[in-house]
Parts: structure tokens; sequence; C-alpha cells
């Protein structure tokens, strides 16, 4: 801090001070003025001067000093310290506090400042008091005053006299002890900084002596009461403090002379020398004058403490806490001076071993022994007592050994046995609840515990910290031990005592010597003993660290002791007998009878008392116990660091984990926790961590010397040789632990294989001569995995190295790692591979067992599976192998030894050296030819196939790489790391020849079908694939005397084979039972079989042409070979076999696909094809078809195969021959074998030829059109239905008869029901569902590809067989054939027309009246049913007359007379009515017309007052008419109309077959239509939708129509108005509304004068043509209507009535054009009237109608029917307006709806 912030801190303070000191005056003066005295003003003025002193300071560079030298500025502060104000005196300790700080107090100030201290600590004000204790802490802070003894002493005696002071408060002397403690550390602190002032900080660095020569055990000593050597004053005043420290330790009263306070409690003294002691130990080493102190003064003390505290007579109540404090002190002086003490510390060790005596007290045993635990845990302090002691001869102290028998002592103790006394396990117990609180965090306590506590639990803890002291003393053991072979180690523990620590190996051995029989004794004997976990984990871990130690330390005989104490506690006698196992032995050579017998006394308890959580029943399995699992952990442990030290003891080891496995391997072995648990089922987690440890044991060989191996090795075959007599005995397969784990230890040393192997192969070689099967299974499961093994690591070293960069033959197998000595020369790759698979070969041609072979062929495999690529020289004896096995004809080793060659065939042959290749092919065509197993065979043959294209590929890559030198030199050498084997020419060609030899011998000689099928196949496979590699020659040879051949013999051989049943042939014997050939139902012939190889050879050739035509073609011989090709074909497909005639579909269909459009195919060769197509068309549709289903559609799908293939190179006669095959196919969908189609589907056949049409759509020329649409039209054949109709009916009535017959109704007068023959019933091959697909295909085609021209050439023929087909309403209601055909008929004169006209007006032609003729026809035949004749056949009216007979029948039988009459009746007025329109329909003008929708929605003609009804409702709005321009004469008075029939009662004289036969409900095919509304109403629209086809396409476009054909399309639309029910829909409603429609439609079409006469002279032409026939037809119905108003009978004839309401509601809104209605005007007269009308009314129409029919009007005015009445009245009132005689009214007339 800088002068200038010191002047200002301390000016504050002197004003805060100033003003204080006012305050007080005052006040002072007020109350108690004598108190405040006349001293206030004198610290207020010396303030104030001390504020002006402290300015003149703060400007100069020495103001510092003059601060520190001044005494005006500490004046005012002394003043109000010694005043008695309390305020002023902690204001001023706080300023005194701040100038000591900034050492601005010099040493005469610092003495007054403690002077005046020392009057102030005797106030009893505690603020007051805190600030003293404060100020005392801050003035030993001061450097100045540290050289002061005086003033050291003076503080110090303030602080002890604060805190002796009784009547002080609690936070006073809190504060005192922590404020004494402190400023006991700061002087020894002042000591060391004074020592390195003076350089002497070199003493912390000396280096104590060495342990080897220890100072005498009676060293010198300073006798009590001689000076010892003093120094400065800081040294002084620490010397002195220490000496009254020790005099109030010692004296109970009195008065301290030094520090003049009096004596401290001795607990409190104890524990502030001790802590004096461990916080400035350095001081006590460094300087001779304290450790004289130590040695005199302080351990003279704890000495004469601890003695009298440890005295039997002591009260632990009274003493306990001084004992306590004391023997922490010995434990720092022990810890950190015991190379000071000398022999004090012999005498220390002696006292508290004293304490540890049973003669004491157990409050002063525990004590004790819990300071004894910290001791041993130091390492180096046991050692300084062994060399200090123990070594030494002439010292009768055995400090380490006494110690150590002593707490063996108390541990026996707790585990001793006696035949008088059982066993104390509550002891034990107690021990163990002990270790599992503290392992919990709950240790018992001395203090708090030991008065609640009984004294079991007292001993138990006793003998816990006895328990600690022993495995302390063992790591330590253990540390020492590390130290002593790795030489000076720095610790941390070095540093208590001085610096680096240096352990000699033959101190440390002493000190294992000493102690390891009475440390194993007391472990073994405890452990035997306790169960809990916690100190078993202690325990195990002493156990490891004394072996270790002793391993390292080479002591054999007490590591071997410790090693089998440890194997007796992993698995017991009594486990081993649960097992059926027995324990391991010490070998002889591990210890000598004499170190046995002492290693058994020491170990005593370890066999005999160890307790195990075993099961009571054998059956329940072995339990390890927690004991069991940590032992044998900790034998692992030892196992791996001692691994390079146990040699022979290595048995002890792998003979405890043989037993292990064993049990292991056990399933009901589990552990204590998982069976107390009952929960059997998981591996519980020790087991497997067991498991993994003992892996990893073997695992970590790799870093072993080569003697450790060899000595494993050598101790695994002793432990397997021993278990093998007992292995046999069990069943099943056996598992010889030692066994796997020589291979585990042969893999994980292959550096070293040359000398492991041969002690291993012995091993196997002994074995595989054992009389049990399951031993010699074992061994060869052992050389396999030890085969295989070495070899993947010897693969993954020469890849390494390859990668690197090294040649193949460098690198060697395997690298040492660490320094593991090994003096064997290591192998090189292909060494070791050779050495390996010898092995094998040779044992495979000794005279052995049949299983022995089989495995090492397994052996075999697996090194081809997964090294095959890598293998060098070994294929040599791979080979020789493999083609020993086929001789001996034994189907197992066959099958077995073929996997490999398959193995090597598919993927190693890439990488043999060309001279292997030849011997490899030779060994699969063995294989192939062999007799004992057919699937190796058939297999065979494809290993042949790859072969022959791993061929190609060396022959290619040898071709390619020709062109470079520099790969030319790579000849092939066999390596693996080779590119592979290369093929010249000459080469290649041989080995192809061998390959095609050897497939011509199998096919050729081989009589099993499978063989030669596979032969066939993979001979033309191999053809194909090699093709582009052979040479013309080979060629040659290959079709010409290979593959045609074959094909005409196979041919023959299908077609003269026999159909007979054939038994499967014998295929082999396997151990000694014939096997036989499994016949399928479709291969149990012999045809049947040689069908296959045909297909096979097809599908070859197919297949060879398909790749290789083009190369083949310009061959000579090729014409002959195609033909002979084409004559198989051919005949395979007309032959019947599904899957011959299959394949040689294909062969057509491949080759046109990939060569059609090509120059390889000529025209020649694509005739020859379509001769062999039509061949098997002809086949496949003729009536009396065998071919069956699934070829006839592929037949048909390769039809559409070749057009999508070769459309473009097409010619006429080519899609000619096409549209015949398909026409043909549809024809006739069916064969013999065919299974009946589902009701609603089309034939398969069927299905696919339609669906081919639409792809047919010629290119060029166009001219093909009309064939295309003609061959669709040929298929539309409507009067077949009427046959399948007569069908039906039959099939019906025969029905009803045999259901009559069940019931026993059927009345035997009644008529006979005719006869029939099922077998005349037959499937139709055209039905209506396959014509309406056709209609389907024929409008897609017309109205979206074809052109123009073929629209109008087609157009009559398509618009007839249309017709034909929409007229078979009448016959065939209930087919759906007339509504397609109807929607159809729409489109085609829609889009037809159009280029009907346009094709006539552009070649300046006449009209077509054949079109047009032929479109009246078809609106007659659909609107009127002209031209509809009955079923053709007398059957089929017998057969009606015989189902109405039935259903009278019925009838009668039921007692039903009135209901059939009743039905009598309604039928003859129904044929009354039908009657009376037939006459009106004769004598009406033949005219018709049609409405639209758009005119139906714009003239609604509705009346107002008509009641709305469900008829009224359905029936279409009436258009407005237009008048045509056709007069007629028409008699005004109707008296030239015909009359209706006088009777309406009497039936009409018809035919009733006929009239049943036109009727649709007397269809069997409409079975419920008659009550489906919903489809009468679509069938109703579709009528309306016909007659707008009529009225708004035909009737608007028909300019190029002749006069007669338009009035006989009006006509049709007027003779539908009186149509015969029976011709309508089978719905009254629906025949309403169609009447309704044409009376409306008649109105529309002549409402068309008004238009442009330019554009629509057709329009006026028709509506003058069409305006007579509806004044006819109206005046017709209203004269009617007019004779039943009169006759009375108005209103009986609902329909009459309608139809009269809809006349007069046109009428009203009706209005023509002049030149319409003069059509009409035949009179001058009528002319006149029309021509006076016009001029008063002067309007573009006109209603003159309405003059032409005022009389029928007339006669209707008196009708009783109101709304007959009142459209009367309103059409009157028009006509006259339209003379002019009545305004018009206001509102027009309405719309009819």
């Amino acid at each position: 801090m800088s002068t200038e912030a010191i002047a200002g801190t301390l000016e504050s303070d002197l004003r805060l001070l100033s003003s204080e000191a006012r305050r007080a005056d005052g006040l002072a003066s007020q109350l108690t003025g004598w108190l405040s005295g006349p001293e206030h003003p004198q610290i207020k003025e010396a303030a104030e001067r001390a504020i002006l002193r402290l300015r003149s300071f703060g400007a100069r560079d020495d103001g510092l000093e003059h601060l520190r030298n001044s005494k005006d500025v500490l004046r005012p502060f002394v003043m109000a310290i010694e005043s008695k104000s309390s305020k002023l005196i902690c204001l001023s300790l706080v300023s005194v506090q701040k100038l000591v700080a900034a050492d601005a107090i010099g040493l005469d100030g610092l003495l007054v400042v403690i002077q005046d201290i020392e009057l102030v600590e005797k106030m009893h004000d505690e603020a007051v008091q805190l600030k003293v204790l404060q100020t005392a802490l801050t003035l030993m802070q001061s450097t100045m005053l540290a050289q002061n003894e005086e003033g050291i002493a003076m503080v110090l005696g303030t602080c002890f006299r604060l805190l002796a002071n009784s009547k002080n408060t609690d936070s006073v002397t809190n504060t005192a002890a922590a404020t004494v403690r402190q400023a006991v550390a700061l002087v020894f602190d002042h000591v060391l900084v004074e020592m390195e002032q003076m350089g002497s900080s070199s003493l912390l660095e000396t280096a104590l002596p060495a342990p080897s020569e220890p100072s005498s055990a009676k060293g010198p000593e300073t006798p009590r009461g001689s000076k010892s050597p003093r120094g400065n004053g800081t040294t002084n005043a620490a010397l002195k403090l220490l000496d009254d420290l020790c005099m109030m330790a010692t004296a109970s009263e009195g008065m301290l002379k030094w520090l003049k306070a009096p004596t401290l409690p001795r607990p409190f003294v104890l524990d502030l020398l001790d802590f004096v002691l461990g916080n400035s130990a350095a001081v006590f080493r460094t300087m001779p004058a304290f450790e004289h102190a130590l040695l005199v003064r302080v351990c003279q003390l704890l000495i004469t403490q601890l003695q009298n505290l440890l005295d039997p007579t002591c009260e632990p109540a009274l003493q306990s806490a001084d004992l306590k404090i004391v023997l922490r002190v010995v434990r720092t002086v022990l810890r950190h001076f015991y190379r000071q003490l000398k022999t004090k510390c012999g005498v220390f060790i002696e006292t508290l071993l004293a304490g540890t005596s049973s003669s004491c007290s157990l409050w002063q045993r525990i004590s004790v022994m819990q300071v004894m635990r910290q001791l041993c845990a130091d390492a180096y302090f046991l050692h300084f007592l062994f060399v200090t002691y123990d070594a030494k001869e002439e010292c009768k102290l055995m400090a380490l050994h006494q110690m150590v028998q002593r707490f063996a002592e108390i541990v026996d103790r707790v585990t001793w046995v006696t035949p008088e006394a059982p066993q104390d396990d509550d002891a034990v117990n107690a021990v163990a609840m002990l270790y599992h609180n503290k392992a919990h965090g709950k240790e018992w306590s001395l203090d708090s515990d030991y008065g609640s506590a009984p004294a079991e639990t007292g001993a138990a803890y006793l003998a816990m910290l006895a328990i600690d002291c022993l495995l302390n003393v063992v790591a330590a053991l253990e540390k020492l031990t590390d130290v002593a072979v790795e030489g000076t180690v720095v610790t941390p523990d070095a540093s208590t005592v001085g610096g680096k620590q240096e352990v000699d190996k033959d101190i440390a051995s002493g000190m294992c010597q000493t102690t390891w029989k009475i440390v194993l004794n007391a472990l073994s004997q405890l452990l035997a003993r306790c169960s809990s976990e916690e100190i078993i984990l202690q325990l195990l871990k002493g156990y490891q660290s004394f072996t270790q130690a002793l391993g390292v330390l080479e002591l054999k005989e007490a590591r071997d002791a410790f090693l089998a104490s440890l194997c007796s506690f992993a698995l017991s006698s009594k486990m081993a007998e649960d097992a059926d196992l027995d324990l391991p032995m010490s070998p002889a050579s591990v210890s000598s009878p004499s170190d046995r017998d002492s290693s058994n006394a020491v170990a005593k308890g370890a066999s005999s008392k160890a307790p195990l959580g075993l099961p009571s029943d054998a059956s329940e399995g072995v339990v390890l116990t927690p004991k069991n699992v940590h032992a044998l952990r900790t034998l692992f442990n030892i196992a791996h660091r001692l691994h390079h030290l146990l040699g022979p003891a290595w048995v002890l080891v792998l003979d405890i984990l043989n037993t292990l496995d064993r049990i292991l391997q056990s399933p009901r072995t589990t552990t204590q926790e998982i069976s107390n648990s009952s929960t059997m089922g998981a591996r519980p987690s020790d087991l497997a961590i067991l498991s993994t440890a003992a892996s990893q044991l073997f695992e970590s060989t790799r870093d072993m010397s080569t003697d450790a191996v060899i000595s494993i090795m050598t101790a695994l075959m002793q432990v397997s040789t021993k278990m093998v007599p007992e292995a046999a005995k069990q069943p099943g397969q056996p598992k010889l632990y030692a066994l796997v784990r020589m291979v585990e230890v042969v893999l994980t040393n292959l550096q070293r294989i040359d000398q492991l192997w041969p002690i291993f192969l012995s091993h196997v070689m002994e074995l595989l001569a054992h009389a049990k099967t399951s031993i010699r299974n074992a061994a060869v499961d052992a050389l396999a995995k030890a085969v295989v093994g070495a070899l993947s690591h010897v693969n993954a070293v020469t890849d390494a190295d390859t990668d690197k960069g090294e040649s193949r033959q460098a690198p060697t197998v395997g690298h040492s790692s660490g320094d593991i000595s090994s003096s064997s020369t290591e192998m090189s790759p292909s060494a070791v591979e050779g050495m390996l698979l010898m092995a094998i070969e040779k044992l495979y041609k000794e005279d052995r067992e049949l299983d022995v072979q089989m495995g090492l062929l397994r052996v075999v495999l697996q090194v081809l599976q997964r090294h095959g690529e890598q293998l060098t020289t070994a294929w040599v004896s791979v080979l020789e192998l493999l083609s020993v096995v086929p001789q001996a004809e034994e189907a197992d080793t066959v099958q077995l030894a073929f996997q490999s060659v398959q193995l090597l065939c598919s993927d190693y042959m890439s990488s043999l050296p060309v001279q292997h290749l030849r011997r490899c092919v030779e060994v699969a065509a063995l294989y192939g030819s062999q007799q004992a197993d057919v699937n190796v065979s058939l297999t065979s043959i494809s290993l042949l196939w790859n072969a022959s294209d791993l061929l190609g590929k060396l022959y290619t890559k040898a071709r390619s790489s020709s062109r470079s030198s520099l790969e030319l030199e790579l000849v092939p050498n066999g390596n693996s790391g080779s590119p592979g084997a290369q093929l010249d020419s000459e080469q290649y060609q041989e080995l192809v020849r061998l390959l095609y030899g050897a497939l011509q011998g199998i096919s050729s000689t081989d009589i099993r079908s499978e063989v030669r099928n596979c032969a066939v196949r993979t001979l033309f496979a191999v053809v194909v694939s090699q093709g582009n590699r052979m040479s013309s020659e080979l060629w040659d040879e290959c079709l010409w005397e290979i593959l045609f051949p074959l094909l005409r013999s196979v041919h023959h051989m299908s077609v003269t084979s026999s159909r007979e049943e054939t038994k499967g042939e014998v295929l082999g014997r396997l151990r000694g039972v014939s096997v036989k050939m499994l016949m399928h139902h479709s291969r149990n012939s012999e045809q049947k079989q040689w069908d296959e190889t045909l297909v096979l050879a097809l599908s070859g050739m197919g297949r060879l042409l398909r790749a290789h035509l083009p190369l083949l073609v310009p061959m000579q011989a090729f014409p002959q070979g195609w033909e002979e090709l084409m004559l198989v074909v051919e005949s395979s497909m007309a032959g019947g076999r599904k899957e011959v005639a299959l394949a040689a579909i294909a062969v057509i269909t491949t080759l046109m696909q990939a060569h059609g459009t090509t120059k390889a195919v000529s025209r020649s060769m694509w005739k020859r094809a379509m001769r062999a197509m039509d061949v098997g068309v002809e086949a496949a549709a003729s009536p009396q078809c065998m071919v069956p289903l699934q070829a006839r559609l592929e037949l048909v799908n390769a039809i559409g195969q070749l057009n999508s293939a070769m459309h473009e190179v097409f010619e006429e006669d080519d899609m000619r021959q096409l549209f015949r095959w398909l026409t043909k196919f549809l024809n006739n969908p069916y064969s013999e074998d065919d299974q009946l189609v589902p009701a609603g589907t089309l034939p398969p056949v069927q299905k696919a030829a339609f669906a081919l049409f639409p792809s047919l759509v010629p290119l060029q020329p166009p001219e093909l059109w009309p064939e295309l649409l003609d061959s669709l039209v040929q298929l539309l054949k409507p009067h077949l239905l009427e046959g399948q109709q007569h069908q039906q009916l039959q099939q019906q009535l025969q029905q009803q008869l045999q259901q009559q017959q069940r019931q026993g109704s059927f009345n035997a007068r009644g008529p006979a029901a005719p006869s029939s023959n099922n077998n005349s019933l037959h499937r139709p091959a055209l039905s209506s569902l396959s014509m309406e697909r056709a209609l389907e295909i024929l409008l897609l085609l017309y109205k979206e590809s074809a052109p123009w021209q073929a629209r109008a050439s087609m157009f009559c023929p398509l618009v007839r067989i249309l017709g034909k087909c929409m007229a078979t309403r009448y016959t065939a209601y209930g087919e759906g054939l007339w509504r397609a055909a109807a929607a159809v008929f729409n489109s085609i004169v829609n889009c037809g027309l159009p280029a009907v006209n346009m094709a006539y007006t552009d070649h300046e032609q006449e009209p077509p009246k054949a079109a047009w003729q032929c479109l009246a026809e078809v609106f007659e035949w659909f609107l009127l049913g002209t031209k509809v004749v009955a079923l053709d056949s007398v059957a089929t009216a017998e057969l009606l007359e015989a189902a109405a007979a039935v259903e009278t029948g019925t009838s009668a039988s039921e007692g039903a007379e009135a209901a059939a009459s009743e039905t009598e009746a309604t039928a003859a007025a129904a044929a009354a009515v039908t009657s009376d329109a037939a006459v009106s329909a004769d004598e009406a003008s033949q005219a018709s017309a049609d409405v639209t929708a758009s005119d139906r929605q714009t003239a609604d003609l509705t009346p107002v007052t008509a009641p709305v009804t469900a008829e009224s409702q359905s029936q279409p709005a009436a258009p407005i008419v237009r008048p045509s321009s056709e007069t007629t004469r028409i008699d005004l008075t109707s008296a030239s109309l015909p009359q209706p029939a006088a009777s309406t009662s009497k039936p009409p004289s018809s035919n009733p077959s006929r009239r049943s036969s036109r009727n649709p409900s007397r269809d069997p095919s409409f079975t419920g239509a008659l009550g489906d509304t919903e489809q009468s109403n679509s069938d109703a629209e579709l009528e309306a939708s016909v007659v707008d086809t009529l009225t708004d396409g035909v009737l608007t476009s028909c300019s190029h129509a002749p006069e007669d054909v338009r009035r006989r399309l009006i006509g049709v639309l007027d003779q539908a108005i009186t149509r015969p029910k029976d011709r309508h829909i089978p719905n009254s409603a629906a025949g309403i509304r169609f009447s309704h429609t044409c009376l409306r439609k008649l109105y529309v079409v002549s409402s068309r004068g008004l238009q442009d006469q330019g554009a629509g002279t057709c329009l006026l032409e028709v509506a003058q043509l069409t305006y007579p026939v509806l004044l006819a037809r109206y005046s017709t119905i209203l004269t009617a209507y007019s004779q039943h108003i009169q006759r009375s009978t108005e209103g009986k004839d609902r329909l009459q009535l309608d139809e009269t309401l809809c006349v007069l509601e046109v009428c009203s809104a009706m209005k023509i054009a002049p030149a319409v209605a003069d059509a009409a005007a035949q009179s001058s007269s009528q002319q006149q009237v029309l021509q006076l009308c016009r001029q008063l009314s002067g309007k573009d129409r006109e209603r003159s109608h309405l003059l032409c029919l005022y009389g029928t009007l007339c006669s209707c005015i008196n009708s009783k029917e109101h709304r007959v009445r009142e459209l009367v009245q309103d059409v009157l009132q028009l006509a006259g307006v339209e003379l002019g005689l009545v305004a018009e009214p206001a509102v027009d007339g309405q719309v009819a709806s």
C-alpha cells in the first residue's frame, strides 16, 4: 500500500476517533462527569495534530519511514487505548491493525501497543477482548516483532490468558483458542523463514542416512536439564514456547514463566503440540535444537503420559480423551520423526504393543489399535522397524514380527476353535457387520458407541482393527516389493520423512519371510469362517497382494502355499464332489515334501473349515458362493501378474480353471444370490465374468515369454490327459477344456507355432486314436480351430505386409510383442501353410475311422471357406485329398468333400495357377460322373458352367493384357497376392473342349433324367456365354455336331416315347438302403420326362440364337438349320403339350423381339416363322382344339409381342394375318379341357385377344382400317342371343318342373315338359359380354384412331350391325348388348355423319342414300320394334306355352281362381288400349322428332293449374315447336281422322306366342327387371338419347338425305307416340314419358323454321315436313278424347287424359314460322285466312295451328275435366287473338313441362 493511501486511511480513522472523543466528552459531562476525565479533549487535540502530521508525510518519498518513526501519529491511538471507553478502544485497535499490517509502526511503538493491550485485556468487555485477539494475531504476523522474544512472549501471554480465563464468554474463549493455534503456528513459521534467510534451507533437502546403515539402537541421549544450543530471538521464542507447552502438558496447575500465563487443559495442549509437530516437521528434522527438544522433552513427555494412560486401572470415562490425544501425538511423532527418534521408536512400539495385550482394557486396546492401523499403512515406517530391529540379531526387539504376531493373535481369538468350545460364529458375524457398516459409511466409533454397545461389538471392532492392520502390513510389503524391484521411487509418503526412499530386495524378502506364515494362517482361518462379501473382498485383496509380492521376490514356498490356499477357497472339495470332479493337487516339482507339510500346516483351516453355499441335494446343481467367485477372480489376477514365474505351478491354476469350466457348463450352476432368489433361468453376471476372465487369461499369453507359454501348454496337456478317461464316460459330446485352451494358446502365440505345434499335434493324434467316438470328434474340432485360426493370422500378417509393399515370401508369421524372449526362428507363411495342411492330408490317408475322415474333410472345407483365396503351396495337398474321396463311393464322404470342390470351383478357381486349372476341372467332372449321390452330380454340372465363365474371363484378361509388355511379364506363380491366371488362345481352347467333353459325356451316358436335363441346360448356357470368344471352327463343331443333333434326337424321343406311368429309378445306395427318385405326377412318364428335356433344348436354342444370330446367319448351313428349327417349333405348338408349346412359342417371340427389325432376320426367315405361327394358331383356335389354355394364352400374347416388336416393318399381308389370328381366337375361345367361366366374365383367351385389338392400329396403308373394323364387326352376332335365350327358357322350365315335383303340387293333367338333351347345351363362343367388349373396342378405334375415310366407308355396316344389336331389346331385354349398342350408336352417328357428308361432298357424288336408308331402318328397329321376329323355332313357342301352363296349374292348385279372373280382365283391357294405339299409329303421318336437353330447359309447357303427380314429375319438358314447310291437307273438322275401336274390353286377336316374344316381361333373361325402377329409368334415358340422336343429330344433318328418307325418319318419331305397350320399357311411367317426349319432339322439329335460310335450309325443310304430321297427330288425340266425352267415358282412360293435356299445353305455347304454316294450308280459303291473320298481327311467329285445330278444340270444351276445360279456353282465346277478335293477354301462355 502506498504512503498516500495509508495516510488517507489513517486520516479518516483519526477524524472518526476525534469525533467519537468529542461525543464521549459531552455525554460524560452530562451524566457522569467524573468518568470522562480530562483526557478526551487531549485525544481530540492529538488526533488533529496527527492529521496535520500525516499531511506533511504524504508528499514525501520516504513518508512511510517518517510515519514509522513518528510518535505523533501513534499517540492518539495509544491514548484512546489507555482510555476506559470501549468505543474508543475498539476504534484505536482497528487503526493499529491497519498500521501493523502496513508496517507503519516501529518496534518501540509495537511494544507500547503490546503493553497497552496487556492493560486492556483485563476489561470484561466482549468487543474489546475480541479486538484484542485480532490485534494480537496481527502483531504475530509482523516480521519486526518476530525478532523480539519479549514481544512475542507478551502477545502469546495475552492470548493464553484470555483463553485460560474461565469468566470470558464462549465466543471469546473459542476465538482465543483459534488465535492461540494460529499464533503458535506463526512462531514456527517465522523460524522457517529465518532459516531460509540465513541460508539454512539446504538442510531441508539433506538426505537421510541409508537404511542399511541405521543408527545405533542405543543412541546418545541429552540428559534432562542440560542446556541445548540456542539461536536468535525467533528460535529462542519457539524453543521457549515448546518448553512451556511441555510444561503445561506435564503440570496440572501453575504459572508459566515465559508466557506468564496459567496452564491450559492437557488435551488442548497436547492437541496444540500435535498441530505443531505435524505442520512444522521440517523444523524438528533440520534444526538440532529442535531435534534435541523433541527427543528430550516431547518424547519423554509422550512416553510417560502413554505409560500412565495405558495402566489397566485407568478409568475410561476420565482418561479416554487424554489417551486418544496422546496416541495421536505419538502417531504424529512416529510417522514424521521415526528416523530422528532412533531408540525412542522402539520404546514407543513396545509401549503400544503392551497396550494391545489382553491385560489392558478393551477401550485401551481399541485406542492403541486405531493408531497401529495407521502406522501399519506406512510402508517405509515398517521398513525402518525391520531394518532397525528385526534385521539385527543383537537387537532383542522384533518390532515387525511382534506387531504382526500380535495382530494375528487378536484375529485368532475371533476364529479360535477348540474341541471344548464350538465355533463362535457370532463373533465372525459381528466383524462382518462392522465391515458392512463401514462400507456404507457407518464406521463404529469408540467415543460414541463404546458406552452403549455390548462387549461383543467392542471385541469385534478390535478384531476388525487387527484385520486392517494385517492387510495394511500386506499392502506395505507389496509396495516395498515394487520399490525394491523397480528401484528408487519418490512417493508422496517419502516427503514426510525427508526425501527419496530406497529399499533393498533382500530386506523386502526378509520382511516377507518373517511374516508370511503368520499372515497366511490368520487370513486363511478368517476366510474359512466368514461369509460376508465385504470382508471377503478385503481378505482376498490381501491374498493377492502377498502372493504377488512373494512371486516377485521368488519365494516359491510361500507363493505356492498362498496359491494352494487360495485354490482351496476357489473350489472346495465338497463342491468338487457335487460336480463329480477332483480338486487340483500341487505338483511334486512345485515344493519339497517338507515345504508341502509346512504349507498344509499353515493352511490347515482352509480345506476343512471353508463354509460354502452348497445345496443339500446334489440334483439342485452347484452353487458358487461369493467367496468362491471372488477367490477365482483373485486367482485370475495372480496368474496375470506372475505368469512368467509360476512354471510348473501352472498345473494348480489350470486344474482349477478346468474344474471351473465344467461347473460353468452345467445348466444348473448358479451363484448363491441367484439361488436364493429362485431365478435359475438367466445366467448370472458373476458366471459370465468368470468365464470372460478365464478366456482373457489365455489371451494374455501373447505377451508372455516363450518358456511361460511352453509351461502352460505342457500343463494343459497334462490336465487334458488326466480328464480324458472321465470325459469318455460322459454321455454326448464331451468338452475337453484343456484341449480347447491349448487351441487358444496356439492361436494366440502363432509367432511361436513351430515350438507349440508339435506339443499340440502329438496330443491330437493321441486323442484321434482313442476308442470313444466323442473323444475323436473333440480332437477333430480342436484341430479344425487350430488350423483355421492359424491360417487366419498368417493371412492377416501377409496382407498387412503386402499393403506395405513387401514381397510375398518376405514376411514371417507373428510378431513378438513386449520383451518376450524367443530363441526360435519364425516361419514363413508358405511354410506354416504346408505344415498345417500336410498334416491333415497324412491323417486322412491313414487307416482311420469314418468319423475321423468326415471330420478331416470338414476341416478342409473350413480352410477353403475362410482362407481359400490366400492358399499357395497348399493347393497340391487339397486337390490330392479331394481326388481320393470319390474312389470309395461313400455317399457321406462324397457329399462332404464335394462342398469343398464346389467352393474351390466357384470362389477360388480364379486365383489358381494355370497348371492347377486343368486338375480342378477334372476333379469337378469326377464328382459329376459319380453314382453315389445325384445332387452332387447336378451341382457339379453347374460348377462346370461356372468354370466356363471363369475361363472366358481369364482369356479376355490375357487378351487385354497383351497390349502391355509390362503386364506380360507378370507370370502367375500361384501366390494369393497375384492377380490370377491368364490364358492364351491355345490354353483357352483346350480347357473349353475339355469342359464340353465333360458335359457331353454326362448328358449322353447318364440314365438319370435330372442329370441329363441339367447337362443339356448347362451345355446351351455355356455355348451362349462363350460364343463371342469361340472361333468359327468351334462354332461349326458345336452347332452341327452337338446342338442340332441333340435337338433332333430329343424331339424324336419326346414324340415317340411311352406315356405309361413309370416308377422312380434307383439313384444309388445310402448306408445300404436303395434311394429312389421321387416322381411328380407331371414327370411320371417317359414322354413327360423327355418333354422336359425338349423344353430345355428349345429354350437353350432360343437363347443361343437370340444372343448370336447375327454371327450365325452368314454360315453356309444356317438355312437348313432354321428350317429344321421351325419344323420342331410348329410341331411342338400343335402337339397339345403345354410346356413344349410354351417353349416353342418363346423361341419365335424372343428371336423376333431381338432381331425382327434387324438385317439378321431375312424376309424368308420371317415368312417361315409366320407359317409356323399359323400352324400353331390353327391348332389352338380350331373347334376341336386340344391345346391347353395356358399355351393358347401364350400364343395370343405372342401375337401382341410380334406386333409390338415388328409393327414398323409389317406389310399388309402381315397385318391381315394378325387380324385373322385374333378373329379365330375370338370365335373359338374354348377347348375341351377348359373350365367353366364364371358368369359376367370373359373367357381368358377372348379377354387377351380383345386386349390386343387397340394395339393393332395400322400405320400404313390406311386401307387396312376397314379390314380392322370389319374384323370387329364380324364378331357382332346378335342372333346368337336367341339361341342362348332358348336354352335359358328350357333350363328355367326344367327347374320349375323339378321344384313342383319335389313339392308334390304339380298337376298330372298339365302339359308335359319338352324333352331336352343336356349334351346339346354348350358354351357360346360369342356371348353378350364378349359382343359388348367388341363394341367398346370398335367405338374406341372408330372415334379416336380411324381416319375420316375409314369412318365414312364403314358407317353403313357399323350402323346396320348396331341396329341389329339394338333390336335385341325386344328379344333379350335382360342382356346388356342392346344398351351398349345404343350408346355406341349415338357416338358413331355423331362422329360418322360428318365424315359421310365430307366424303361424298369432296368427291362430288350423289348423296349417300344407302347410309340414310340404313339409319331409318335402325331407328325403326329400335324405337318401333319393326321386323322383330319371334324366337324362330317351334320349340320356343312350345316352351312358352308350357311355362304358362305350369304357372296356371300352380295357381289352380293354390285355389286362386278369383285372382286368375282379375288377371285375365286386366290383360284384356291392356290389349284394347294397345289396339287403339296401334290403329292411331297406322293412320298417323310417317315422321318423328326428338327432344334435346337444351330444348327441355328452354320450354316448360306444364300448365299452372295441373296437379303435380308422380307421373307428371317424371315426364320430360316439351320443347318449342317450329312449323314445317311441307304442305298437307288437314280437315279442320277432323272428319277424316280415324275412329277408335267401339269397345275397349274385347282383347285384340293376335298371336299370343308372338306377343309374348316381343314383351320384355316374358324375356327369361329379364328376371326381376320389371321391379327394377332404377334400371327402367336408366333404359328410358338411353332410349331418349337415341331420340335425341334422331332429332338433333340426324334431322339436323340430313341435307344430302332424300325426301322419302326424311319423311321416314319423321314418321318414326310420330309412330313412336302410339307404340304398343309391349314395346315400351317395362315400366308404365317410362312409357308415358316416352310418348310425351315424342309429342314435344314433333313440336321442336316443327319450330325450326326461323333459322337463317342460308345455313338452315335443311332445318326449314324438315320443319315443313314435320308440321302436317304434328297437326294430324294432335287432331287425332283431341278427336279421340272428344269421342270419349260424347260417350260419357271421359276420365276412365288415364293415359288418354295425359296425352290430351300434353297436346293442349303444347298448342297453347306453340308458335311457328309463316313458312312452316304455309306448308299445311292446302285450300285457298285457308291461305286467305292465314294472310289476313298475318296482316293483323305482323309477327314473325303465329298460331295458325290453332285455326287448323279449331273444330277439334271446340269439341273438347264440354269436358268434365276442369283442367281440359281451362286449357281449351286458353287455347280458344289465343285463337281469337290470332284472328284479331280479342286483345293479346297480358301474360303469355304457360309453358308445358
